[in-house]
């Protein structure tokens, strides 16, 4: 294991409010210093700075000290500690202070907007955005990938299927042609695991099929079992393309690693792709 540099950023990734986020993050804290003494390390712990990055819809009130989460006893505060962590709230941050590299900054815009009521208006810019990168394939393949979650991830009422293809096919060149390619496999998987609506009527002329075939073999697990993977599986290639930015073309291990993941870990993986200093720090088991 690689020594912790200090100080050290912990992200903690959050689409809704976590009441008890500074108890969660003393343990992190607490594993990640057990780690870096395992690793041989000695001397003075290096310092961790908790950063919780939030884009969930409900406004965060949650205390930004874990010492508010204890019982107040004015004589003995000073055996508690505050254990202070950074919060990220990207509904608070305006666009252009998102900018980064196209990959990232796409990323954190669609998280920002994704249950948003804004996200229609915005895709036009967050997909503008992608139109150099489209023209290559492993860009195109991060085109599919963020596709595939705006359609898995967006409420119905926030984005439907036709306005995703409508967005799609006027802003990106082949967009057209891009849909139709992902229409199919969205009805191939509507087939398999038995979607009972599917993701409505934009995607849906190539799903329909797919949907009355999965009925027919039983709604309930359909629903449960497919809609359930399809956003794995779109979290898992988002998370893909997302390492490949950051640390370049990708080793047979890390495909085998991300294949079949279940979500808590594809989530824990997430959190550690911007502050790893390598690709094996993303991956290490953390007791």
């Amino acid at each position: 294991m690689t020594a912790l540099n200090s100080p050290h950023d912990h992200f903690e990734h959050k689409s809704y409010v976590e009441s008890r986020i500074g108890l969660d993050l003393l343990r992190y804290r607490v594993r990640i210093w057990e780690q870096w003494m395992n690793a041989g390390n000695s001397g003075r712990l290096p310092v961790i700075v908790p950063v919780v990055v939030y884009h969930g819809t409900a406004t965060w009130r949650v205390s930004r000290q874990f010492a508010d989460e204890v019982e107040d006893a004015p004589a003995l505060r000073a055996y508690v500690p505050a254990c202070v962590y950074h919060l990220i709230d990207l509904s608070g941050y305006r666009d252009d202070e998102l900018q980064g590299a196209v990959m990232l900054h796409t990323a954190l815009l669609t998280l920002k907007y994704i249950f948003r009521n804004e996200l229609r208006e915005r895709l036009p810019e967050i997909l503008g955005l992608l139109r150099d990168l489209a023209q290559s394939s492993m860009g195109l393949d991060y085109v599919r990938t963020l596709l595939r979650y705006l359609a898995q991830a967006a409420s119905i009422d926030r984005l439907s299927g036709d306005q995703l293809r409508q967005v799609v096919t006027e802003t990106l060149s082949g967009g057209g042609e891009l849909m139709l390619t992902i229409a199919e496999q969205w009805e191939q998987q509507a087939m398999e695991r038995g979607i009972e609506k599917g993701i409505e009527k934009g995607i849906e002329k190539g799903i329909e099929k797919g949907i009355e075939k999965g009925i027919e073999r039983g709604i309930e697990k359909g629903i449960e079992k497919g809609i359930e993977k399809g956003i794995e599986q779109g979290e898992a290639r988002l998370l893909k393309q997302l390492l490949t930015w950051r640390f370049g073309a990708l080793p047979a291990w890390v495909e085998s690693q991300l294949a079949g993941a279940a979500p808590e870990r594809l989530e824990a993986w997430a959190k550690r792709v911007l502050d790893a200093q390598t690709l094996d720090a993303v991956f290490v088991e953390r007791s």
